[in-house]
């Protein structure tokens, strides 16, 4: 359906049932859409800010999953899925791995996402 949706250009959408037929219970999902606005394509975002924007769909996460279960995957995306993308999943991937840990190595970590996940994922200026 999503892909649907985008191909179309698809603005509104009607539901033609009750959430409820014949004791079946159809599908619902509220979902939240967080939007980071000020991050330049190919560029360095402002640290702070990056990182309050991260706080806050981590506090949104811990609100909603009230039955402290591990909380369902984020959806991340930019244009490419590798730059911006990659960024945001370290970010979030280190910071769970630091409440555990005293040290991190981010060089590591982004070596590896770019080996078991995308080639290029996180872009650099300079390649080490």
């Amino acid at each position: 359906m999503w892909r649907m949706i985008w191909q179309e250009k698809i603005s509104q959408t009607v539901m033609v049932t009750n959430i409820k037929e014949q004791n079946k219970r159809k599908e619902t999902r509220n979902l939240t859409h967080f939007q980071y606005t000020t991050w330049p394509d190919h560029r360095v975002p402002e640290a702070d800010n990056l990182v309050a924007f991260h706080h806050r769909i981590k506090r949104s996460q811990s609100l909603t999953n009230t039955n402290n279960t591990k909380a369902p995957p984020l959806l991340v995306h930019c244009s490419a899925g590798i730059g911006r993308t990659g960024t945001f999943i370290a970010l979030d991937a280190l910071s769970e791995y630091c409440k555990h840990a005293n040290t991190i190595n981010v060089f590591k970590y982004i070596k590896k996402m770019r080996e078991e996940e995308r080639m290029n994922m996180v872009q650099t200026a300079v390649s080490q």
